[in-house]
């Protein structure tokens, strides 16, 4: 069962920290394995040449001996003198030659034995001096058996293949179990150097991932003085600028560059939020919306240069915001340090304020009015005074069906009827939106009834008290539908000035009136035609060219005709 703790070894790594220390530990084990190796094969080598010098110098020391044998011509000596050192488990065979390749002696030794034996005697008488064979598992030193500078014969000693060769894993033994509990002791140590290492990169991981999550992150604090630390600086620098991006892409994106408020995109955003967090309670409005219309902005702005009309509208945008601010502190007494009102640019000449939380139209009115006439109040800039005249439309941003988009169209109904208001202050009502849909509607109709020629001129005659006869007609525009119906000019003429279809309808009501009077001239009737046009239309060269198309057409049918 195991502890419950956890060593290094036991626990887990993952990710950078575990290939970090398994190749730490690999190298580790790669390193203490060519290191045993090394040990081993020279302890191998070693264990090889000690043998063989020591083989040699046993055969060396038994050739000297058998020479004096040889010279003493005791050669029945040399049987027994050798068959006792076969006796040992080491030796394997002796074998004593003559000069000319023979056999004087030999003891031990198998027939594959003896070929190796042969072949050393031939070697040894050849070569003359010690030489030395491995073969058959077996070491074979060959001496030769020389005496005042003659070469009497050679000696061959068989030896077993680990004869006076030492073990080296039994040497090694000690030093071998020192590595390995060196090597036990350096795993769990390796393992906490090498997390300790690389910590500063699992913070530096970390901070990636909290940046990648919620987009931005506290500064990241490491002091290696190497490069993690360098590494650590260079993301505190990139997330800062990221920051710096971030905060000015917000602004390009959500604020007005001119004066710095609120631009429509955000302001929408806000009234959104507003309503969905009203969404909860029980109050049947979620706050009121108030769109200010500065008539006299553009003329204004028109006098200056650029670079003061951008001054000019920034002080009036704080002017904006201070109003809006003193306002809603008198109007609105509970709420305002929760959720204060909103200005905001929305239009070239269009400042909006949104006051959450005014349930009531009554307050709503109260705030549009004291903003309004604190914007209309004369102000000091640059050693002038100014006056605008602000026009301002309410709505109520009602939180079971509104969304930020319609509230402000509706607030924008009620500026346009803000106009003809008195106080220049309307607040929203069904009934303008009908208004508004019925204009469309009425519009649409229009642009019809004109393709159509629906649109005729009724002559009113005036009549001259003095003779009693008719001096001229004044030209009447009426619109008979094909069910001949005739709908008022008080309908359709203010729909035709806003619209731009003013234009039309008077060459319409133009053309008809130049015929119907061509017609009256052929029959000997000269009177005098006029026809009434609207304010409109002197702001533009279209009508003097309308009237002085007409007054060629009169004049090609001779009658004369008088504009």
């Amino acid at each position: 069962m195991l502890p419950p703790f956890r060593f290094a070894l036991l626990s887990r790594p993952r990710g950078l920290a575990a290939r970090a220390m398994v190749l730490t530990i690999g190298l580790m084990a790669v390193t203490a394995a060519l290191c045993i190796s090394i040990v081993l094969m020279g302890a191998h080598r070693e264990g090889a040449r000690q043998q063989l010098e020591v083989a040699q110098d046993l055969t060396t020391h038994l050739a000297a001996r058998v020479a004096g044998f040889v010279v003493a011509d005791e050669l029945e000596i040399l049987p027994y003198m050798i068959g006792g050192a076969v006796q040992r488990e080491d030796v394997r065979a002796i074998s004593i030659h003559d000069g000319e390749g023979r056999s004087i002696a030999r003891a031990g030794g198998a027939h594959a034995e003896t070929q190796i034996i042969e072949r050393a005697v031939a070697r040894a008488l050849a070569e003359g001096e010690v030489i030395y064979t491995r073969e058959g598992e077996a070491l074979t030193v060959a001496a030769p058996i020389q005496r005042d500078g003659r070469n009497l014969g050679v000696v061959v000693r068989m030896w077993a293949a680990d004869a006076y060769r030492f073990d080296p894993f039994s040497s090694l033994a000690p030093f071998l179990t020192l590595l390995g509990l060196l090597g036990l002791i350096a795993l769990p140590l390796t393992a906490v150097l090498v997390r300790r290492a690389i910590a500063p990169l699992d913070n530096l991981a970390r901070f990636a991932e909290r940046v990648a999550k919620d987009g931005r992150a506290e500064p990241i604090e490491i002091k290696t003085g190497d490069e993690f630390e360098t590494l650590a600086k260079a993301f505190n620098r990139m997330i800062a600028r990221l920051d710096e991006s971030m905060r000015r892409i917000q602004e390009i994106a959500f604020v007005d560059p001119a004066t710095q408020l609120p631009n429509r995109d955000r302001f929408v955003r806000e009234v959104d939020y507003h309503i969905l967090q009203a969404k909860g309670e029980e109050a049947a409005n979620a706050g009121a919306l108030v769109v200010f219309e500065l008539v006299r902005l553009p003329k204004l702005m028109q006098t200056m240069e650029p670079s003061a009309a951008r001054d000019f509208l920034r002080a009036i945008a704080e002017r904006f915001s201070s109003a809006t601010r003193t306002v809603d502190a008198l109007v609105r007494l509970n709420g305002r340090e929760k959720a204060p009102a909103i200005p905001a640019r929305i239009g070239e000449i269009e400042f909006a304020a949104f006051a959450p939380m005014i349930s009531s139209p009554a307050d709503a009115a109260r705030f549009a009015q004291h903003s309004n006439a604190a914007l209309s109040q004369p102000f000091e800039w640059r050693g002038h005074k100014f006056t605008l005249s602000a026009t301002c439309g309410v709505a109520m941003a009602q939180r079971d069906r509104d969304d930020a988009d319609s509230v402000i169209r509706h607030a924008r109904m009620a500026l346009g009827a803000a106009q003809k208001a008195p106080g220049r202050l309307k607040i929203f009502t069904q009934s303008l939106d009908r208004e508004a849909m019925a204009r469309l509607t009425l519009e649409r109709e229009m642009r019809g009834a004109l393709e159509n020629n629906e649109f005729r001129a009724y002559f009113q005659p005036k009549i001259n008290l003095a003779n009693g006869r008719i001096g001229a007609c004044e030209a009447l525009a009426r619109w008979v539908r094909p069910d001949r119906t005739i709908i008022s000019p008080g309908r359709f003429i203010p729909v035709a000035e806003e619209s731009g279809l003013i234009g039309a309808l008077s060459d319409a009501i133009m053309r008809e009136a130049c015929w119907k009077a061509a017609s009256w001239a052929r029959a000997g009737h000269h009177t005098n035609v006029s026809v009434n046009v609207s304010v409109l239309q002197f702001r533009s060269d279209r009508l003097r060219r309308q009237c002085a198309a007409h007054r060629s057409a009169c004049r090609a049918q001779s009658a004369p005709a008088r504009t």
